[in-house]
């Protein structure tokens, strides 16, 4: 479940990053994706901690044998609910920040 919590919210940053011309480099680390959505704003509806709570059950968990920090389904189901809301009102409601085939880059 924390897996899936972990590339749920990957997916959503990144859907929202790509479908506003936000290029971002090759990464599973939510808190990089975090920071770069939030440069370009679109602040992340998640408390920075959990991003970084979370980052390791996408690989390091999974691949490197790295002791998963603690995080109770619940809280990993709220924040995916409020992620995925956040997802849908920026996508739903706002307008890409360029045309088409235009990348906007901020590092």
């Amino acid at each position: 479940m924390l897996f899936h919590a972990q590339q749920a919210a990957e997916k959503l940053i990144k859907a929202v990053l790509s479908l506003n011309a936000v290029a971002y480099r090759r990464t599973h680390d939510l808190v990089e994706l975090g920071d770069l959505a939030a440069r370009n704003g679109f602040a992340v509806p998640i408390d920075r901690a959990l991003l970084v709570r979370l980052g390791p059950y996408g690989v390091e968990f999974r691949y490197l044998g790295v002791k998963a920090p603690k995080i109770s389904l619940e809280e990993a189901e709220a924040a995916i609910e409020a992620m995925l809301a956040w997802a849908r009102q920026t996508l739903e409601n706002g307008e890409p920040a360029a045309e088409p085939g235009q990348v906007r880059i901020r590092e």
